[in-house]
């Protein structure tokens, strides 16, 4: 039986990659940090899947899985000497802290490639972990993915292990990063053109979904369906996406049928009901969600190169200057200081851009109307 070693049993690892490769019949050890999660995956050895939406729910049992404890460093690095393939689900901030623990077990596989889904939220996180790998003295073959399901966090009194997720699995990864064969797993799909996948994920996708969660903040609503449910906020959502859209298949020469059948789906599933997607989840860590090359920027950046109106965007980006985080948040009373200085220095100090930057440009030309009334 095929071994795969999953950093992170949090909503990503548990609910999306270990059920796919359970379901393929391979064992899934999990490497977790969360001594609450270390406990109870020892304990039980498994737990529960629910895909649910509008037609039902379907349970699914993922079986048989194991844990190593995270801080326990022979112990991760015996079970990456051992595995057929890794992956990660663990943030940003914490991947370089894998490097040491890979790079160890990577080194003890007697010249065996090791091939890694980072399956993280960042366009340049596969990079950021080879490199990190290769600093530790190893190479890892380290795989782009594409992570499209919502799952929302569990909600209050649930069991701790299981979890309510949308029924869309679907995994594109990027053929041409493994070092070893590509695995033969369900709903696993190579993609030879994986920055095409990429910017569809990020400007559509995270687009979207970002203006849904910045603009229901604003008019109070609690969860994503809601958004969807207030008409107003649906056709923005729907408006921005369509821009979006039409940016990237003129970037592509040619796909904007192709573009917008993507968009329709998103719509519709965020319209289901029975996830419960808070927006506070979705609009969460702006410092991250207004970088210049992500959801919100990146996609007004392409429009604009493009050559492609995007007053629906432009707006989206000024929804996210009014978000108030909470006090948990990362840099959340920073993200405050600046709201008191104006949108474009906000957006300027967040984003980085400089000042002759075509973006600033685009939101101070969609503040002037605001600004005469």
């Amino acid at each position: 039986m095929p071994t795969l070693v999953q950093f992170g049993a949090g909503n990503i690892g548990r609910g999306f990659i270990a059920p796919l490769f359970t379901a393929a019949g391979w064992e899934v050890v999990f490497v977790e940090v969360a001594p609450a999660l270390v406990a109870a995956l020892a304990a039980r050895g498994g737990y529960r899947v629910h895909a649910s939406d509008e037609h039902g729910t379907a349970t699914t049992v993922v079986g048989g899985v194991r844990v190593v404890d995270g801080r326990d460093s022979a112990a991760v690095a015996a079970a990456v000497q051992a595995a057929d393939l890794a992956a990660t689900a663990v943030g940003l901030a914490v991947l370089p802290r894998l490097a040491a623990p890979l790079a160890a077990g990577v080194q003890r596989r007697d010249g065996r490639p090791l091939d890694v889904l980072v399956c993280e939220n960042g366009l340049d996180a596969a990079a950021i972990l080879a490199a990190a790998v290769a600093a530790q003295g190893a190479r890892i073959g380290a795989v782009r993915t594409s992570i499209g399901r919502m799952i929302p966090p569990p909600a209050a009194g649930a069991d701790p292990l299981d979890l309510v997720v949308e029924p869309y699995c679907h995994l594109p990864v990027e053929r041409a990063a493994f070092t070893g064969p590509v695995p033969v797993v369900a709903d696993l799909h190579p993609e030879d053109d994986f920055d095409a996948v990429i910017r569809r994920k990020l400007w559509l996708h995270n687009l979207t979904h970002a203006c849904l969660a910045y603009a229901g903040h604003l008019r109070g609503q609690p969860t994503i369906a809601a958004c969807m449910g207030d008409a107003q906020l649906a056709d923005h959502a729907c408006a921005a996406g369509l821009e979006a859209a039409t940016a990237l298949a003129r970037a592509r020469r040619g796909g904007l049928v192709e573009e917008i059948a993507y968009l329709n789906r998103l719509l519709q599933r965020y319209r289901n009901p029975l996830l419960q997607d808070p927006v506070a989840r979705v609009a969460r860590d702006p410092w991250r969600k207004l970088a210049g090359d992500d959801r919100l920027l990146g996609a007004l950046g392409l429009c604009l190169a493009q050559g492609v109106a995007a007053p629906a965007i432009t707006a989206a980006v000024l929804d996210a200057c009014r978000y108030r985080p909470a006090a948990d948040e990362p840099r959340a009373a920073e993200f405050l200081a600046l709201q008191a200085r104006g949108p474009l220095a906000q957006v300027a100090a967040v984003a980085g851009l400089a000042e002759a930057d075509p973006r600033l440009e685009a939101l101070r030309r969609a503040l002037v109307p605001a600004k005469a009334a």
